[in-house]
């Protein structure tokens, strides 16, 4: 869950995240608050690691997925 989280987070669009799931037989109503708990986390650890290396536009882009993640919203939405 923690790497496909944020893959899917980040290049998929959300309205075919229960579609993925139900291939590997999971229901993505019930794994929900799961994955957006590992989507957020791996964009704040990608965030911090852009920002050691002073990324400033990459830092800026994962915390923006990390805050519109712990809302639950995908944050591949927001670029529309």
């Amino acid at each position: 869950m923690r790497d496909v989280s944020l893959l899917l987070g980040k290049y998929i669009p959300k309205d075919v995240w229960s579609d993925f799931f139900d291939e590997y037989g999971e229901d993505f109503e019930q794994i929900k608050d799961r994955f957006y708990f590992w989507q957020a986390r791996g964009s704040l650890i990608v965030a911090l690691w852009f920002a050691e290396r002073e990324d400033k536009e990459s830092t800026k882009d994962y915390l923006n997925d990390f805050n519109y993640t712990v809302e639950k919203l995908n944050p591949k939405d927001s670029l529309n």
